[in-house]
């Protein structure tokens, strides 16, 4: 539950402890599994939206059972209209996720 407390971080301006927590996530990572999901979550927190999608696509390998809260998650808002988020919301059918939360949606 790092990267939830992770996300809280990233949300009260406290990106400092949350880039800790990711990188301790990393490390854990090395030594047991770690769902790619969480270590997306907590790239896009960050903003870094490169990494958050190549962690979703090895998600999409393995996949990840929480590769669907990519797009129904609300803090995903920011990133669901990116390409990436859209071609691969077509590969697991997600497509009608990619609006919610949208205004009059």
């Amino acid at each position: 539950m790092g990267w939830v407390y992770g996300l809280a971080n990233c949300m009260t301006d406290k990106q400092d402890r949350a880039q800790d927590l990711l990188d301790r996530l990393l490390a854990k990572q090395r030594e047991t599994y770690v769902a790619p999901c969480h270590v997306a979550f907590l790239y896009f927190a960050l903003g870094q939206t490169d990494d958050g999608f190549a962690y979703l696509e090895q998600a999409y390998e393995e996949r990840d059972v929480l590769l669907i809260y990519a797009f129904m998650d609300p803090h995903s808002v920011h990133y669901r209209s990116h390409p990436k988020a859209v071609e691969l919301a077509k590969r697991i059918h997600a497509e009608p996720w990619l609006t919610i939360g949208e205004k009059g949606k």
